[in-house]
């Protein structure tokens, strides 16, 4: 065999062999020119880098996740609060309900006596200014006829 042969042989051998480490394969062929060993620096450092944002991204998604989850504790208190106050408040306005028919019903016995004790004053008084009127206007012509009644016509004999 000849030299430059063997050498395009070891070249390929070397280029097909891949290192495994904790599950990672690294490609031999990679390690074989500066070049690429310091373009897979850049790669790896971009890769650093990415993951760095990505973890202080999730550590601003984790930062809002607890202030939404303390907010949303205070506003279950507050609807809470807010519940009980309802029904405290429907409580009052059922014995405030239940106080006002009373009164209710009180009022509405006491208007009725009261309507028909001023409906009876009232039917007893027009009745006393009507008969008083008719009194005054026949009161006169008993008296004194407030119209006489003409003389006799002489009669005359033709």
């Amino acid at each position: 065999m000849d030299t430059k042969n063997v050498k395009q042989v070891i070249s390929a051998a070397v280029k097909n062999m891949t290192l495994s480490v904790a599950g990672i394969s690294v490609s031999l062929a990679d390690f074989q020119s500066a070049e690429s060993v310091d373009e897979r620096i850049a790669r790896l450092g971009k890769i650093k880098a990415d993951l760095e944002a990505a973890i202080a991204a999730v550590g601003e998604l984790q930062a809002d996740a607890s202030t939404s989850k303390n907010q949303v504790d205070q506003l279950r208190k507050e609807i809470a609060a807010l519940e009980q106050d309802k029904a405290t408040a429907d409580h009052q306005l059922k014995v405030s309900e239940e106080s006002f028919a009373r009164l209710l019903f009180r009022a509405t016995r006491k208007s009725r006596i009261s309507g028909i004790v001023t409906g009876i004053i009232i039917g007893l008084v027009t009745g006393y200014v009507s008969s008083y009127a008719v009194w005054l206007s026949t009161k006169d012509k008993d008296a004194k006829p407030a119209i006489s009644a003409p003389a006799a016509l002489p009669t005359t004999n033709r």
